[in-house]
């Protein structure tokens, strides 16, 4: 079977490249439930209880309305849940599941293969009185597993349901990922505080027009209140640790990085006030530990007012030690009044310096991905953008293959592209692989047809491939990351995957002091520093004598610069690069001594 070599366009959305290309959803088929039950960590869960406003266990049918949808669908009330929903994502294990809870049954419309666009309100029937309760918090118990396009929504009125207030939830599950059973909470005193005439409804909305399937598994509702909040409950919404300037400010998150690319880390984090009083002197904090702390960082501190949300990030950064091993992050939020709601709180996460292997997975393996929704059979590349650091060469690459059993027998393989200042470039592929029955469920390593050489700030793409089909092969997918970070191929067709996920491809990248470009009578060096914003300086030598001449161009491809030294006799050189000359950016710059040339990239900062 002939692979396909493109060298179409990949525009960045965001990133390097202003313009647009398509945005499209992943896409994977149903799979039977594995039992396993997680809980997230992005809302407050086992709280001691607060002041009760409202109560509501289901164990009354009639406080709650289930109006069909325009197409027929429908929540439903009981004291079990529907045996599809147990079947494919268990059944609700809420406290008082078996006085009566909600579900929605979304798999029997994919089970039955006939399927439309669902808009399905559960509403909660009385008007609720907040009056004299500026700080309120909503809860309730729910199960859900998160499938291609369906969205779980809350909504809250406080005035009577003339104006809606709308949260959607569960948005970084992978699909597939295990069935989650947890306590959700939402600040809603925005909403609802001081409100006579609060209402609460929760909408499961699915569009059959965004995927090939058209529906979900279902979601189950149980155990409603609303409480008087806590004054000081600050959540720890999201953090981060990532390096880079090629995706500045934010950087990349990456997870095993070689001793060859340790770079500087920055630590951010994402925190909420759900508490009903403002938070002085909120801080973000981290600590780093590898046998014993390694790093102790923090942000500024500051204040965030009830309801409201702020991003900030340590002051000093965090750069690994030269040897290999396993470093533990413990990411928290505080402040001058202590939390009476500790629990959400504190994220973790972690880093492996390795010998070669390189990623931007967090080796989960919580979804998959096999197809997106504009060719569901079609032929698919897909795969992460990732910075290069320093020099090296690749020779393999790693592709994470789920457990399905239509896997097996199928042909994969991988590939590198080498962002060129506007497109992605095809550099270079392995074999087709056949998958085996011990292939399933792990991560294979394939060869390289020919090792790549890649150099400081490079922004190279990592994609696993396959040829479709009725069944095309998984891929494993990790943890949710930045839109306009996954990107791929269908048909020669260019896209970035919406609220994707991770994919489970590595690089090995080896270093080799000794490495030429190409074996020529000459070296070129990176530009040093880089990045710079003052001056930088280009080395390079030539073996015997050689005509020398450099371009230098911009990342829409407009000279910027030449310098034509003439013939030089062996020797070592060097080039000043004056960066007050030079606007904001990325640019490439190309020697050409002889009849060869060499291109290295660059990159400005002001």
């Amino acid at each position: 079977m002939r692979k396909i070599y493109l060298a179409a366009s990949v525009l960045l959305v965001g990133g390097i490249a202003g313009a647009q290309m398509q945005s499209v959803t992943a896409v994977s088929k149903i799979a039977p439930y594995n039992g396993e039950i997680v809980k997230e960590n992005n809302q407050s869960q086992d709280r001691a209880p607060g002041d009760d406003v409202v109560t509501d266990n289901f164990s009354v049918p009639a406080n709650w309305t289930t109006p069909a949808d325009v197409n027929g669908h429908a929540w439903t009330i009981g004291n079990t849940t529907p045996a599809q929903i147990v079947t494919y994502m268990g059944g609700m294990a809420s406290t008082t599941a078996s006085n009566g809870h909600a579900s929605f049954n979304g798999i029997q419309y994919i089970l039955a293969g006939a399927v439309n666009t669902q808009d399905v309100l559960l509403n909660y029937v009385p008007t609720i009185n907040c009056t004299g309760l500026p700080s309120l918090t909503l809860e309730f118990e729910q199960r859900y597993r998160a499938f291609n396009s369906d969205q779980v929504i809350v909504e809250v009125s406080g005035n009577n349901g003339v104006a809606w207030t709308t949260w959607e939830i569960n948005t970084g599950m992978a699909t597939n990922a295990p069935a989650i059973q947890e306590t959700y909470t939402i600040n809603i005193s925005a909403v609802a505080g001081n409100q006579s005439q609060v209402k609460v409804r929760f909408r499961w909305f699915e569009d059959s027009g965004d995927d090939a399937y058209g529906s979900g598994y279902g979601w189950c509702i149980d155990d409603f209140r609303i409480f008087e909040s806590y004054n000081y409950d600050q959540q720890n919404t999201a953090s981060f640790a990532r390096s880079g300037i090629v995706y500045a400010p934010a950087g990349l998150d990456y997870y095993m990085v070689p001793t060859s690319q340790i770079t500087p880390i920055t630590f951010s984090g994402i925190t909420t006030n759900f508490g009903g009083a403002v938070q002085t002197g909120a801080q973000f904090n981290v600590t780093v530990d590898k046998s014993g702390n390694v790093y102790t960082g923090s942000s500024a501190a500051f204040n965030l007012a009830v309801g409201t949300s702020d991003s900030v990030s340590c002051a000093t950064t965090f750069t690994p030690a030269a040897g290999t091993g396993l470093y533990d992050y413990t990411m928290w939020f505080d402040g001058t009044n202590a939390e009476e709601v500790t629990d959400n709180d504190t994220l973790y996460s972690w880093l492996e310096i390795t010998d070669d292997v390189y990623s931007r997975d967090d080796n989960s393996g919580t979804g998959a991905i096999s197809a997106v929704s504009s060719s569901p059979e079609g032929v698919l590349q897909i795969g992460n953008v990732m910075e290069i650091f320093a020099p090296g060469t690749i020779t393999e690459l790693h592709v994470g293959i789920t457990n399905t059993a239509t896997n097996e027998a199928q042909l994969m393989y991988a590939q590198i592209y080498l962002y060129d200042g506007t497109d992605y470039i095809y550099q270079e592929s392995t074999a087709d692989f056949t998958i085996g029955a011990g292939d399933l469920n792990s991560v294979v390593v394939l060869p390289l047809l020919n090792e790549f050489d890649v150099f400081t700030g490079d922004d190279i793409l990592i994609v696993a491939g396959h040829y479709g089909g009725p069944d095309p092969v998984e891929f494993y997918t990790c943890q949710g990351t930045d839109e306009g970070t996954v990107l791929g191929f269908v048909d020669g067709t260019a896209f970035y995957l919406s609220s994707p996920q991770a994919v489970l491809v590595r690089a090995t990248i080896i270093t080799d002091a000794g490495v030429e470009d190409e074996n020529f009578a000459f070296t070129v060096g990176q530009n040093v520093p880089n990045p710079f914003n003052g001056n930088s300086v280009i080395t390079y030598s030539l073996t015997e004598s050689s005509n020398v001449s450099v371009e230098f161009v911009d990342a829409t491809g407009k000279v910027v610069k030449t310098v034509a030294s003439g013939t030089q006799v062996a020797g070592t050189y060097t080039i000043a690069i004056d960066g007050v000359e030079l606007a904001e950016g990325v640019y490439f710059y190309t020697f050409t001594i002889g009849d060869k040339k060499v291109t290295k990239r660059m990159v400005v900062t002001k």
